[in-house]
């Protein structure tokens, strides 16, 4: 971490699972690790320990205050999240062939599109905001969380304050997927006409049903849907449950994994049926 925050990841592994039966989980499932906090944990948290530092001198270690990078637990996840994203260097080699291409919807925040591949910025639609841009970046998850929920177990008003307090700012990474889908409703209209789509470098979780239900509504029925999955045991059910979600016709639907996906650039993409 090149911002040298060990103190943030701390805090926030305090918060939020890292493993789930036994396994690291996946940088696919971080905002599905959102959903799954420590409630309790959440509860009691306190910032004060992100004031801390500890410096080693003559071999002594010496508590002293440290820089406070944010106060609320929502700002923590967004800006140490912002801040690993502008810090991206689109590098590489081009592997794919997009000139048949008309649009894109990307979850990726950087601008790998546009800088690697040269496409224009009016064929992309960044729906959590973009790198090194003015948009906000948007990350988070969508589960309600009800403030006055809380688990009192005193009536020290302090107490039950910091409690409800708490548990509204982690309320704030709500990911607001209706409104953006609003926001950007010339674009998802502007779908229309689609015939075949490419879902690549996705997990296709719960978290982004909504987006997927707003495409299918656009290009229609008819479209054919082609979805690239890189873990059989994950991806590939997450897919199979939006599909039936969303309702998509099976008859119209493929999948292929991601490593033939990119093998079959070079000529005319085939997916296979599966199920």
């Amino acid at each position: 971490m090149s911002h040298g925050r060990f103190d943030v990841i701390a805090e926030l592994q305090s918060l939020f699972p890292v493993q789930q039966d036994g396994k690291y989980l996946l940088w696919s499932q971080f905002e599905k690790a959102l959903t799954q906090n420590d409630k309790a944990a959440v509860e009691r948290w306190g910032w004060d320990s992100l004031y801390l530092t500890i410096e080693e001198e003559d071999g002594r270690e010496t508590v002293t205050s440290g820089d406070i990078l944010d106060t609320a637990i929502s700002d923590i996840v967004r800006n140490s999240f912002s801040a690993w994203v502008n810090d991206i260097e689109i590098t590489g080699t081009r592997i794919f062939a997009f000139n048949s291409c008309k649009k894109f919807i990307t979850f990726n925040y950087t601008e790998t599109l546009e800088c690697l591949y040269s496409i224009p910025a009016e064929r992309i639609l960044h729906i959590h905001g973009k790198a090194h841009s003015d948009s906000r970046i948007i990350v988070g998850h969508r589960t309600a969380v009800d403030p006055l929920s809380g688990s009192f177990e005193n009536n020290d008003f302090r107490g039950n304050n910091g409690i409800i307090q708490n548990l509204g700012d982690f309320a704030e990474l709500h990911k607001p997927s209706e409104k953006l889908i609003e926001q950007k409703s010339l674009f998802f209209n502007s779908l229309k006409g689609v015939d075949f789509l490419v879902v690549f470098g996705h997990s296709c979780s719960d978290v982004d049903k909504l987006y997927f239900e707003a495409i299918a509504a656009n290009v229609g029925p008819d479209a054919r849907w082609l979805f690239c999955y890189f873990d059989e045991r994950n991806d590939l059910v997450n897919m199979e449950q939006l599909i039936d979600s969303i309702t998509l016709d099976r008859n119209r639907v493929s999948f292929m994994r991601t490593e033939d996906y990119i093998r079959s650039q070079c000529g005319t993409v085939k997916g296979k049926r599966l199920r």
